[in-house]
């Protein structure tokens, strides 16, 4: 009985060890393979200023332009809802000279400076929408209070026309980004018009149905649900 307690005690041990080392290399080797921060930084920067970025935001405009001029139905109400930050402003300048860091009293001040660009290949999109006589609606999860610099911005970038900028009122505050997108956009086909197609750069945006089409965007800095 001791001989068999003994071999069952060595048996668990040797198990336990083996467990313990197959443990110990899968946290080393996971190690190994996680890039450094640093290195993913330069990661994004080079994607973003190569012109790879700039080449897939294109090829994803183009299908939207594609989607207008073989969906488009000058006599059904139709509209074209378009995300803000990094769908039709372009904020890169921001985050990189922040690190790619968060800081809300910096964002603020950049928004009040109006300098986003627009985001070339969206822009083009947005003027096959205008040009074809499509509404545009702007859907931002930013909050009502930052209303004026959003026109202006949009208006500096190039966003001229467009028939309703919508922003987070103070009872969306906490609502996740899908919920929120997707009723604002419940409620504009409640006034009669068919969302022919949703532009943005999370799958938040895109989320929750109403519309026919959807383009997703690359965003190699954050994602938001």
């Amino acid at each position: 009985m001791k001989k068999n307690l003994n071999r069952y005690l060595s048996l668990t041990l040797v198990t336990a060890l083996i467990l313990l080392f197959s443990t110990c290399d899968a946290f080393a080797l996971k190690e190994i393979n996680i890039p450094n921060l640093s290195k993913i930084k330069k990661m994004i920067i080079k994607y973003k200023e190569s012109g790879d970025w700039a080449k897939e935001m294109e090829q994803q405009a183009q299908k939207g332009i594609a989607i207008i001029e073989e969906h488009h139905n000058k006599n059904v109400k139709q509209a074209i809802v378009f995300d803000i930050d990094e769908t039709s402003l372009d904020n890169f300048a921001f985050y990189k000279k922040y690190d790619f860091g968060y800081n809300s009293d910096a964002w603020h001040k950049w928004m009040h400076e109006n300098t986003a660009p627009a985001i070339k290949a969206n822009l083009k999109l947005y003027k096959k929408a205008v040009e074809k006589g499509i509404a545009v609606f702007f859907i931002t999860g930013r909050g009502e209070i930052k209303r004026e610099a959003t026109e202006k911005n949009l208006k500096a970038a190039g966003y001229l026309i467009y028939k309703k900028l919508i922003l987070r009122d103070k009872n969306e505050l906490g609502v996740p980004a899908a919920a929120y997108k997707s009723a604002r956009r419940k409620e504009i086909e409640r006034l009669g018009y068919e969302i022919l197609l949703n532009v943005g750069d999370q799958y938040s945006d895109l989320e929750g149905g109403y519309s026919k089409f959807i383009i997703k965007y690359p965003n190699p800095i954050y994602f938001l649900k």
